[in-house]
């Protein structure tokens, strides 16, 4: 009875945010911040790499899942706050707000690219492709696979005596995904397309958020869409929410599926 008791506090602190930032996720922030590191440092394991693209050299990240989760923004509002100078009632000010915007939901950016093929020994573009698969995409949370507890050996003994966990429901190729068990929201934030790869790299992945204060640090400018439609490089970014009451306290982790019309994603992510 104790041990499941353990769990499922554990299992709050991690998928909800409560009335107080994570005091060692903050420590851990301003800690990466005397280091040096950049702040998309503190996004750490919340950050799931769902795409990449070879542009004849080296292959670079050009989609990702960002789970806004309450260690990723611990850390993020720590490390703000060593750089800034700023009390601790503007950390738990921004955390009230995040809190408030969040809602007890699992939040996620999702950013989907559609770059062009590149081709001859120059390597050069074929031109603007297609953006089918970025376009409409699905969304589903599951439990995931099964993942272990490695951080805490009551919690793995614990959980090892559980079933294994499933999918809510088997995933197929077949769109749209099915109905989830609580509802999805989701809505684009952004579109940008370009003729320069790495202007779309400058898209902050919060900026389009109404809470998107709670992330800035002071004077912080936003940077613009500089494509104006035009260009071969296009992102979209979206906001997608579920409700975690469907989630199976033994998986210890969960994946986001994400489906177009030719294509499927998927992320990973551990408590």
């Amino acid at each position: 009875m104790f041990e499941s008791v353990v769990v499922f506090a554990a299992l709050h602190q991690w998928l909800t945010f409560g009335p107080v930032p994570l005091p060692e996720q903050v420590a851990e922030g301003k800690r990466l911040y005397a280091q040096g590191k950049g702040i998309e440092r503190t996004l750490k394991d919340s950050r799931s790499v769902i795409g990449v693209w070879f542009d004849g050299r080296v292959k670079d990240d050009v989609e990702s899942i960002i789970w806004v989760s309450p260690g990723m923004a611990s850390r993020w509002l720590g490390y703000l706050e060593a750089q800034s100078k700023w009390p601790k009632s503007e950390t738990q000010r921004r955390w009230d707000a995040i809190r408030g915007q969040v809602r007890g939901r699992l939040c996620f950016v999702i950013r989907l690219s559609a770059m062009p093929r590149l081709v001859g020994l120059d390597m050069e573009s074929e031109g603007k492709p297609t953006t089918v698969d970025i376009d409409n995409p699905s969304f589903r949370l599951t439990s995931g696979p099964g993942y272990s507890f490695p951080r805490n050996k009551m919690l793995d003994r614990f959980l090892r005596t559980t079933k294994t966990p499933s999918y809510p429901q088997t995933l197929s190729i077949t769109l749209p995904l099915p109905d989830p068990v609580a509802p999805v929201e989701s809505f684009e934030l952004a579109h940008w397309q370009s003729r320069d790869r790495f202007r779309l790299d400058r898209y902050q992945w919060y900026q389009d958020l109404p809470l998107a204060i709670s992330f800035l640090k002071p004077g912080q400018e936003i940077e613009l869409d500089p494509g104006y439609g035009l260009g071969d490089y296009g992102s979209k970014w979206f906001w997608v929410s579920f409700d975690p009451a469907q989630l199976h306290a033994c998986a210890g982790g969960f994946e986001v599926w994400i489906a177009t019309a030719n294509k499927e994603r998927v992320g990973s992510f551990r408590f």
